[in-house]
């Protein structure tokens, strides 16, 4: 089983995308702005395959991964990722 959020997919493809940013450019920028403001160190970064991942399969992702997303979009986590969307799915990971 495994865990997916799709509301949480459309509005971080919408948050990307009034951006103008594509998946890689966003992965980039988050990166850019964790080592300028020094906040997460190497831990800092989401690669593009994590948002794509996000975006394409409902992915939720571990709790860093949201803080650093939602942090970049000066958001909190739970303003994208809602635990009330939260589904449970059987299938592969």
């Amino acid at each position: 089983m495994r865990i997916v959020d799709y509301i949480a997919a459309e509005r971080l493809a919408d948050l990307r995308e009034q951006r103008g940013l594509s998946r890689e450019a966003l992965a980039a920028d988050i990166r850019r702005v964790a080592v300028e403001q020094g906040s997460f160190r190497v831990h800092g970064a989401v690669d593009a395959f994590t948002i794509r991942r996000i975006e394409r399969d409902g992915h939720c992702p571990s709790e860093r991964v949201r803080l650093v997303i939602a942090r970049y979009f000066e958001l909190n986590p739970k303003d994208i990722w809602d635990r009330s969307n939260r589904h449970r799915i059987d299938g592969p990971a």
